[in-house]
């Protein structure tokens, strides 16, 4: 007498046969089964650095940057620096424009006398070269300064930056300020449109 499933393994059902049985080189060479903690060798995220933004080189050395943010018509930033009781017949800047434009201005001043209002044109200031801007006038100093500012079609929005060489004083021996190793006591006159004064060594 036959009865069916006898001898099978304990637990299989009955209609399943227990397999032929497999060689060690068989059971290493099945795929092993994946860990659903692990992640997906596919999914890993690789990391895009970018390439860091390169630095702004200053078009001179020894000397300061003067900069404020310009984002309206008709604005001004005034940078000063004290010279003491000296008497004088004129300033005479030596100055680096990154940036020109018909729309934007400097201005010398000597105790708060403005000097001329000097658009600042490519026709008229080259780029990063330098140029004598001078203030004719017969006084005895103790403050001189510089103002940067925009005129009354100006549409842009960004920090405009001059650069001082050096600043005599016409008239007086031995007066005046060259950078060469700080910012001389220059710096800027209130703090609306963010100034800045820099020293480039």
């Amino acid at each position: 007498m036959v009865i069916d499933g006898f001898g099978r393994a304990p637990g299989m059902a009955i209609g399943q046969g227990a397999g032929d049985e497999q060689t060690d080189d068989q059971e290493s060479a099945a795929p092993l089964p994946l860990d659903p903690s692990t992640p997906d060798p596919d999914d890993v995220e690789i990391p895009v650095f970018e390439t860091p933004p390169s630095q702004a080189v200053a078009p001179c050395s020894g000397c300061v940057e003067l900069s404020a943010v310009i984002d309206d018509i008709n604005q001004r930033s005034d940078f000063t620096f004290n010279v003491g009781n000296v008497a004088i017949t004129g300033v005479t800047w030596t100055i680096l424009l990154p940036f020109n434009s018909d729309q934007l201005f400097i201005r010398s001043f000597v105790n708060g006398t403005d000097g001329t209002y000097t658009p600042i044109p490519a026709n008229s200031f080259a780029i990063n070269t330098p140029v004598q801007f001078v203030q004719q006038i017969n006084t005895t100093a103790t403050t001189v300064g510089f103002a940067l500012g925009s005129a009354g079609a100006w549409t842009g929005d960004q920090r405009i930056s001059i650069f001082v060489d050096s600043v005599t004083l016409n008239g007086a021996a031995n007066a005046g300020k060259t950078f060469d190793s700080d910012a001389q006591g220059f710096a800027p006159r209130g703090t609306e449109r963010s100034p800045s004064v820099v020293f480039h060594p």
